[in-house]
């Protein structure tokens, strides 16, 4: 898995390409996570556009970053779902847990002030 980071209008953006899948590459994506925390980056929106494939554990991952974020009173947003990702979610029941937009534009707009 590859990790690029970036901002725009303060938002972090998180660029994952590869697998998010398997213990590795969760742990490189926590890391990245709890290092924009830890900088009080708050906004931070996740780009799945070069996602390959999620499994289970990827998905858990997800859902705990959210939920950390949250709890710091942040916000955690996803865009450019894959079919194969979106599946994934669709499946687990979780496509209703994450605020999910089409693109950049679209998603940057929905974060609040």
């Amino acid at each position: 898995m590859e990790i690029n980071l970036r901002e725009k209008e303060g938002i972090s953006i998180i660029d994952i390409k590869g697998k998010l899948a398997g213990e590795g590459n969760n742990v490189e994506f926590r890391n990245t996570l709890d290092s924009l925390l830890a900088k009080n980056k708050k906004k931070i929106l996740l780009n799945l556009s070069d996602l390959e494939y999620i499994d289970s554990t990827g998905v858990g991952e997800l859902v705990s970053g959210l939920k950390t974020v949250e709890n710091l009173g942040g916000e955690l947003k996803l865009i450019n779902l894959g079919d194969r990702t979106r599946n994934t979610l669709s499946i687990s029941l979780l496509l209703p847990v994450f605020d999910i937009s089409n693109t950049e534009t679209e998603a940057i707009a929905k974060f609040k002030s």
